[in-house]
């Protein structure tokens, strides 16, 4: 074996010394860059969280089988429990979570405004919005209290989607039917489930279990892994809000947001679509859920300038999860409306200025936080963007689009 000449050791040792300064130059400049743009975060182990008790002493939000109300203790006992995390969900989230927060900063500039935005982005998960965070829970859940099959022929298609995924996930069969392309209203998600709904699929039997509500207490306390993510980066960022915008929906994703945020003294806004609303002249009072449970909420059921056409269908369904409709009733949480041409709008300036598409759904609360900035200079906007659009792009390209469904808004 050659022996190394004393010239050599002094170079490596030169050669090493000077790669573990550099190491340490530099990795506090990776922290600081990743600190800036919000990822140096860990996912929570654990589901958040809940209303104050004072909250809930002043109306119940449910009622038993029997009609009883369901005390503000008991409720609380639902919403408020600090879970933890299973660990094959956190493994699932992994894949995709924590979830993007950023700044927008040429969306800034083409506002003209020294307001900043921060966008909080839940379309990267396989169903490309915030909908799999609960799937996948209620799925684990339901395996593990013995479910054999799921049938999900009572979700709409964009819960049923992320539910299909999550059970193709965990392994738990599952009954769907095939839904119908309609060609004035092509969706890319309806084509990826038709193409899903075979491979786990299983014919009715007696072992089937109706698909869980999305109008759960769980339901709002998977999504608060969004809030909970969110003031991980906020604190990196040394970052105070001071308003936080989202889309309404049904409601979960935005209470997932705030819940955590409630004891703090930020402007909270939730956008819903002109056309077809339900806070904003909805009737807040009991339904009962649609799970065949027998048990009601007290929440929203559609607005009184919902299409005729879709009242009939819909006016006795509750629309919006009790939470959040117990937080927009008491106003902690204001409700506006945007018209769709404004959320198509905002998308197209945020496609241009940042280079994606959000859901229109998402674009309504876009719109909201653009008139803000614009409005208010020098504000600390966060924005909850659920998921992506270019499953509505052809929706973009069809300004003489009908009125959207309600599918394309609730859950």
């Amino acid at each position: 074996m050659k022996k190394r000449s004393e010239s050599y050791w002094i170079i490596m040792i030169i050669y090493t010394s000077i790669k573990a300064l550099l190491f340490k130059l530099i990795f506090p400049i990776q922290r600081y860059f990743l600190r800036k743009k919000g990822w140096l975060i860990s996912i929570p182990q654990t589901s958040y969280t809940g209303l104050p008790k004072s909250f809930l002493d002043d109306m119940p939000m449910m009622k038993d089988a029997q009609g009883n109300d369901i005390s503000a203790e008991e409720l609380n006992h639902h919403i408020a429990e600090s879970q933890e995390i299973p660990k094959p969900v956190l493994e699932y989230y992994s894949h995709w979570r924590p979830t993007l927060l950023f700044r927008v900063f040429n969306l800034e500039k083409a506002l003209n405004t020294k307001s900043r935005i921060f966008v909080k982005y839940e379309g990267r998960s396989p169903s490309n919005d915030h909908r799999y965070n609960a799937a996948l829970w209620e799925v684990y859940q339901a395996k593990q209290s013995g479910v054999k099959v799921m049938d999900l022929n009572n979700a709409n298609y964009h819960w049923r989607l992320a539910l299909i995924v999550a059970c193709n996930n965990l392994g738990l069969p599952y009954i769907a039917d095939d839904m119908p392309l309609n060609k004035d209203e092509l969706n890319y998600k309806v084509e990826l489930f038709n193409a899903f709904a075979h491979g786990n699929n299983q014919e009715i039997t007696t072992d089937s279990v109706q698909a869980p509500s999305m109008l759960t207490m769980n339901a709002v306390n998977c999504q608060t892994i969004i809030g909970l993510e969110l003031m991980q980066q906020l604190d990196e960022l040394k970052i105070s809000p001071d308003i936080m915008i989202s889309p309404l929906g049904a409601g979960n994703a935005p209470v997932g947001m705030m819940l955590p945020f409630l004891d703090q003294d930020i402007e909270m806004v939730c956008v819903e679509p002109e056309n077809l609303f339900h806070v904003v002249g909805g009737e807040y009072q009991y339904y009962p859920l649609p799970d065949n449970s027998n048990r009601q909420v007290k929440t929203y059921s559609c607005g009184k300038s919902l299409d005729a056409n879709l009242k009939d269908i819909l006016v006795d369904t509750p629309m919006i999860s009790p939470v959040a409709a117990y937080l927009c009733d008491n106003k902690t949480i204001q409700v506006e409306l945007q018209s769709i041409a404004n959320a198509m709008a905002a998308c197209q300036l945020f496609l241009e200025t940042a280079g994606w598409l959000p859901s229109i759904e998402s674009g309504l609360a876009l719109h909201k936080a653009m008139q803000v900035a614009r409005e208010n200079d020098g504000k600390n906007i966060v924005l909850l963007i659920t998921g992506g659009g270019l499953n509505e792009a052809i929706k973009y390209s069809a300004p003489e689009h009908p009125a959207q469904k309600e599918s394309d808004y609730a859950n």
